[in-house]
């Protein structure tokens, strides 16, 4: 599990995601190109004040151009005019463009979560 991540399928993720009470449907946004996704960001709102930005990516193909930055400020525009007072965001570490951005973007480095394994036997 660390350091692998796995794509879930369109169901698992429909469960997850979509079809959760939470999931912020007005704020999240898709980039096309014609035909093509080139970009996303969802959410999913914890409470009336609190936006947790739940998935930000970008097509491969699309990357550095802007595309994911444009999006979570376009998500950021929506949050404020929504109400929301604060949005929280995951981060690997190892996804160092995605932490310029959110940097970038001013949001602040809380202490890290810490995921441990134990392998069976217990």
């Amino acid at each position: 599990y660390p350091g692998r991540i796995t794509r879930p399928s369109l169901p698992a993720f429909q469960t997850q995601y979509l079809n959760s009470p939470s999931f912020a449907a007005a704020g999240s946004f898709v980039a096309v190109d014609g035909d093509n996704y080139a970009g996303l960001v969802f959410h999913e709102s914890a409470s009336p004040s609190l936006l947790m930005v739940e998935l930000t990516g970008t097509a491969r193909a699309y990357r550095r151009r802007g595309i994911a930055q444009a999006l979570k400020l376009r998500s950021m525009v929506w949050a404020k005019a929504a109400g929301y007072t604060t949005m929280l965001v995951n981060n690997d570490l190892a996804n160092v463009g995605m932490l310029a951005i959110n940097d970038k973007l001013g949001y602040v480095r809380q202490p890290a979560l810490i995921l441990l394994q134990r392998k069976a036997p217990f």
